[in-house]
């Protein structure tokens, strides 16, 4: 199996929901102030909106983070092929390793990540370790 342009793009569902967070709560913050009728086109009250939007924004991204992503992230590892097996070869889909093809030999369950053959010097390391969204399975197992 190759992977797909949305097997590339679950890989970083945890960006994207932290994105959708801060992007979220800054439009509910813009969208109060204009129902308030304090949304003004003047210098003073753009300046303040902005620094209001910046800690607004970092809350929504640990929104985003916490909440958001806890959920989304499960429906996206099943997509990509979760719970694997050891054994099992998989595509690395994000980071430096991108588009290559390796074996799984360690599986964290409880942390939802994969370690993957990608040499010793890797394991040494720590660098072979995966989220379970930025690997898929290269081929369909009956389960």
């Amino acid at each position: 199996m190759k992977p797909s342009l949305l097997n590339y793009l679950l890989a970083h569902t945890a960006g994207i929901c932290a994105g959708i967070g801060a992007l979220g709560s800054v439009a509910l913050l813009l969208a109060m102030l204009y129902d308030s009728g304090a949304l003004i086109l003047d210098a003073t009250t753009i300046v303040w909106s902005i620094v209001a939007a910046v800690p607004i924004a970092a809350m929504g991204w640990v929104f985003g983070m916490c909440f958001i992503w806890m959920i989304v992230g499960r429906f996206a590892a099943r997509f990509q092929g979760w719970p694997y097996e050891i054994g099992e070869e998989v595509c690395i889909l994000a980071g430096k390793h991108i588009n290559r093809i390796a074996r799984i030999y360690g599986i964290w369950d409880e942390r939802g990540q994969v370690r993957v053959d990608l040499g010793d010097d890797a394991k040494n390391t720590v660098e072979d370790v995966f989220c379970a969204v930025a690997v898929c399975r290269m081929k369909t197992q009956n389960k």
